[in-house]
């Protein structure tokens, strides 16, 4: 079989896509600014130092992916490794996907079960295989002892015996692979760490929810989330945010003025909707890709606290947002990938300052905006368009803005990225 072989790490430009064709090897990296990465049949993308007198060998092959959207055409071989490696979202779609057995999926250097999605018509796992992040076909079937780390939705599903589907924070044992039943009313109940189903019904929340003790609790439904105004998730004695996950396959609704605590992951078509000066401690994950954010809501990293000035954490995705910056805070976008904010009327406060971290770039962030004020001394990042735009004294546009009418305060500046 005749092979091609690439060395390196290819960045394209905003709109350019990589195509890897049938057979090829790439040793290296592929980072597509559109976000689209394309792998033939049998195609192999894998770290600069895996070149070797093996490397011919077609028996079992490494594959490593970065963040993106990838369109595979190929089957993961019996004993095969995917790598997915950096922080940001993996979208991975195509028609029919079978793993091998013993095959897994692992993580590295930033990259997370939750960020994960494979979108398929049908999906087969091999015996005693791992398979990592939200996956949806029309069709599955799970070999024995094979595993999902995440979450698993078909219109057809076929189990093997002591096959397992388990939220993202947890790969357990057998005894607790397919979760404990629970009533979908939390409100009122303390619950200590494990894993929670709610079957068919929404989860809900009125008044408060106390997780109690340290270890991975995972909330399991292929339903919605809807918390009521003024609820709460209250962590005690060593309950961490971090190891809290919410695993939802509808939409999720937090209310006003709530707060909740740990990783919301919704289905394919679920949005998330965050009420009214609400907090959240964790992070958001629309299946659809549409998180909006009520006045004065805020998403904080775990390690968040309340204070008089709050910032706000956002990872790759589309998002409406219905709340200004306040005055002095920081609004920090974490991760590879494209960010959109859309909204009617934004404002940032005097000395507010857009942050970027863990790979997020400049060029990859856009405001879709009717009118735009910016705050004395602000820092604003991405491109901006809006109809009208002021600029207030001494504030910054780090990327481009674009709009009818640009009223220019004192020492205003705009630069490129």
């Amino acid at each position: 079989m005749l092979h091609q072989f690439f060395h390196g790490i290819i960045q394209t430009g905003r709109s350019g896509a990589s195509t890897v064709g049938a057979n090829a090897h790439v040793f290296g990296d592929l980072r597509a600014g559109n976000g689209v990465i394309t792998t033939g049949e049998s195609a192999q993308v894998k770290p600069c130092g895996q070149l070797s007198a093996g490397a011919n060998n077609d028996n079992v092959l490494s594959s490593q992916y970065g963040p993106g959207s990838h369109n595979v055409g190929t089957n993961i071989v019996a004993g095969g490794v995917i790598n997915l490696s950096g922080q940001g979202s993996y979208r991975f779609s195509g028609g029919a996907l079978t793993t091998g057995a013993n095959s897994r999926i692992v993580l590295s250097n930033g990259a997370r079960c939750s960020d994960v999605e494979w979108e398929l018509q049908t999906f087969t796992s091999g015996a005693n295989s791992l398979m990592i992040g939200a996956v949806h076909a029309e069709t599955a079937t799970l070999g024995a002892n094979s595993r999902i780390q995440g979450s698993m939705q078909a219109n057809t599903l076929t189990r093997g015996e002591q096959s397992s589907v388990v939220g993202c924070g947890q790969l357990s044992a057998a005894a607790n692979s397919n979760g404990q039943r629970i009533e979908a009313e939390l409100g009122g109940q303390t619950l200590t760490s494990g894993s929670y189903n709610a079957d068919a019904t929404a989860f809900g929340l009125t008044g408060t929810l106390i997780l109690s003790g340290p270890g991975v609790y995972n909330f399991n439904t292929p339903a919605a989330l809807n918390t009521a105004a003024a609820s709460n998730v209250q962590l005690v004695n060593g309950a961490r945010c971090s190891d809290v996950h919410w695993n939802i396959g509808a939409a999720a609704t937090l209310g006003a003025s709530s707060v909740f605590q740990g990783m919301i992951q919704t289905g394919r078509s679920g949005a998330i909707t965050v009420g009214a000066n609400a907090n959240v401690y964790g992070d958001l994950k629309a299946g659809n890709g549409v998180v909006s954010m009520g006045e004065s809501a805020q998403v904080k990293p775990c390690s968040g606290m309340l204070g008089s000035v709050l910032a706000l954490q956002y990872s790759p995705g589309s998002y409406n947002v219905g709340t200004n910056i306040a005055a002095g805070a920081i609004v920090t976008l974490s991760g590879q990938g494209r960010y959109v904010f859309s909204g009617g009327a934004l404002t940032t406060g005097a000395d507010s300052v857009i942050k970027l971290t863990n790979g997020a770039k400049c060029s990859d962030v856009e405001w879709q905006l009717k009118t735009f004020t910016s705050g004395a001394n602000s820092l604003m990042i991405g491109a901006v368009h809006a109809e009208t735009a002021t600029l207030g004294a001494n504030s910054r546009i780090q990327g481009s803005i674009q709009a009818n009418v640009v009223n220019h305060g004192d020492q205003s500046s705009v630069v490129v990225c």
